[in-house]
């Protein structure tokens, strides 16, 4: 951040591509962090009887949410203002499809325990 603000009075491009790498490697950190995410959810699916075609959708919608801000904040910092929030709302419409399914089973499961 320090250097991106020395640059960004004299090489504002250079600022620009300096928090995009900065960004990128704290976001393939956090990749490598998701690894104990799935073990726990693994554990989760043994243990329940969900099946895996219900959780997917779920890791799915972690994966927009968590893209969709990285590029919003990026499209902000770059000043594009208004891509940043036509990409915050694909991302919600996207997660808003993906979880159909999952609203179609818990009609299902609400279904079964009232009758």
């Amino acid at each position: 951040m320090f250097l991106a603000m020395l640059f960004k009075r004299d090489k504002g491009e250079f600022s620009l591509l300096i928090v995009i790498a900065a960004g990128m490697l704290i976001f393939f950190y956090a990749l490598a962090q998701i690894q104990v995410i799935a073990d726990f959810l693994n554990a989760v699916m043994s243990r329940l009887p969900i099946d895996e075609v219900y959780l997917l959708p779920l890791l799915k919608m972690l994966g927009i949410t968590y893209i969709a801000d990285y590029g919003a904040s990026l499209c902000r910092e770059a000043g594009y203002g208004s891509i940043a929030n036509q990409m915050e709302m694909f991302a919600k419409l996207a997660i808003i499809v993906l979880s159909i399914p999952e609203l179609y089973y818990l009609m299902e499961v609400l279904d079964e325990m009232l009758a």
